[in-house]
């Protein structure tokens, strides 16, 4: 699945910092062994001191993946997609008639609207007439959320 894909099995954004807090505790256990084992550990294994720079290092690592991950969204997640390819959408014919198009509520550019519907609809065929009004709806939060 690609890392994005809104139903992946596992939240990463979740499960990485879970997984950083027990590395912690772990590389904290280590520390605390006492000096002759550590002795011993560095003869018999000599990458022993890397080994434990990396247990150090790697919570810190997970936590920076896990904080630029994707998280869900909220509403209907699986709609975001489509409500991208709204965007597309509507930024073409804004850009054909020279102006920014109004709320989806709004009587206004009605027409506009009708247009966009009918190639969403062309390009994603799944896209029933609900979906289609929770897309532009997650389109219209977004432009909201740029003004």
């Amino acid at each position: 699945m690609p890392p994005n894909w809104p139903d992946a099995p596992v939240r990463v954004d979740k499960v990485l910092p879970e997984i950083a807090d027990r590395l912690e505790a772990v590389g904290k256990d280590l520390a605390a062994i006492p000096g002759a084992v550590t002795t011993a550990l560095r003869v018999r294994y000599g990458h022993y001191d890397r080994a434990l720079a990396a247990v150090g290092a790697l919570p810190m690592m997970l936590r920076e993946v896990a904080s630029i991950w994707a998280k869900p969204r909220p509403g209907n997640p699986k709609l975001w997609m489509e409500a991208e390819v709204l965007s597309l959408l509507i930024a073409g014919v804004e850009k054909y008639t020279g102006r920014k198009l109004p709320s989806p509520r709004s009587e206004k550019r009605k027409a506009e609207f009708e247009f966009v519907c009918l190639l969403a609809k062309r390009l994603l065929p799944h896209l029933t007439d609900a979906n289609y009004q929770t897309a532009l709806g997650h389109w219209w939060k977004q432009r909201l959320a740029e003004v």
